[in-house]
């Protein structure tokens, strides 16, 4: 696995201070909202876009207000799933790596709002004649931000390379042949063939005759 792609501890640290930089956006608009805008009172900016202060017990964009104990509870199982993904997360891919920085963001900002008041501030309004989009929050824009690019890793990477928690060893990271290596086998390739022993070949008259004592 080359450098590039590895997850270095400033890699993974840059992951987790982008989810606190969305959960403290969160909080601070959330803030904002209760302290300056009227409950209940849309408050146009533009033709299309405006400020309308309501509390939302239910999930993003006003989805399943009436199961809120529920959905406190998926919520947290969501934060914490997205939390051990970011821990485990050992290939560097920039939109997976980013996608879970703001799911984990969005879902623990509005999670922060359901333990300290049992539901979640929303105040974003957009409108186009007629039709009114729910309100929402910062976090629900970064969880569907997040999501958005969790998709765009998934498509561009394949299923089968989804989320690479666990990567194998790459053929590129093999032990290199050692000089020792290379020196024992040139001297196996330069080492002489054995010779045969001539005495051995010797024929039985050659053996039997007396020696020329002179």
């Amino acid at each position: 696995m080359g450098l590039s792609h590895r997850v270095t501890a400033a890699r993974r640290a840059a992951i987790f201070w982008l989810a606190v930089l969305v959960i403290a956006a969160d909080q601070v608009t959330k803030h904002w909202a209760r302290a300056q805008l009227p409950p209940g009172k849309p408050v146009p900016v533009t033709s299309f876009f405006g400020w309308h202060y309501v509390t939302n017990p239910g999930a993003a964009f006003g989805w399943l207000r009436a199961r809120p104990e529920a959905l406190t509870w998926v919520a947290i199982a969501a934060t914490v799933i997205v939390f051990i993904a970011a821990l485990r997360l050992r290939v560097w891919r920039r939109f997976l790596a980013a996608g879970l920085a703001l799911v984990f963001g969005g879902a623990a900002g509005n999670l922060i709002d359901r333990f300290h008041a049992g539901h979640v501030t929303d105040f974003i309004d957009f409108h186009v004649g007629r039709f009114s989009w729910p309100e929402f929050n910062v976090a629900d824009i970064a969880v569907s931000v997040g999501a958005i690019l969790i998709a765009a890793h998934l498509y561009t990477s394949g299923a089968q390379r989804a989320l690479e928690l666990e990567p194998g060893p790459d053929v590129g990271d093999a032990a290199a042949p050692t000089r020792d290596d290379e020196q024992l086998c040139a001297s196996m390739d330069e080492a002489p063939a054995p010779r045969a022993d001539v005495g051995a070949h010797a024929s039985p008259e050659e053996s039997s005759a007396p020696a020329d004592t002179g």
